[in-house]
């Protein structure tokens, strides 16, 4: 029974949202964590740090922790390391509307 509530709520929890990617210029996230690229991480503007989030994208998917804030332009719910964004297929798209689901 905790099984099927469970996975109820992770699908009342599923979304869909634009998504894009970034480099930081600075050399740790806003978590504290030393930046580097091709990490797996993601930003939001309000998640707490650490949460893990899914994200699916034309057959593939991700699961990453939120590691830093932004994104900073309207209209986008999250940003993906370059190294996630890489893994998720969308490098080259710059912004995407990808499948998101917070564990």
């Amino acid at each position: 029974m905790n099984a099927l509530i469970l996975s109820l709520f992770l699908l009342l929890q599923r979304n869909e949202a634009n998504v894009s990617w970034y480099e930081c210029c600075n050399t740790h996230t806003a978590s504290g964590q030393r930046f580097n690229p091709d990490m797996q991480g993601a930003a939001h503007k309000t998640l707490p740090f650490g949460t893990m989030v899914m994200f699916a994208y034309k057959g593939k998917y991700i699961v990453v922790p939120i590691i830093d804030r932004g994104p900073f332009i309207k209209g986008r719910e999250f940003d993906l390391t370059r190294g996630s964004a890489r893994k998720l297929g969308i490098l080259n798209k710059g912004v995407a509307r990808v499948r998101t689901t917070i564990l």
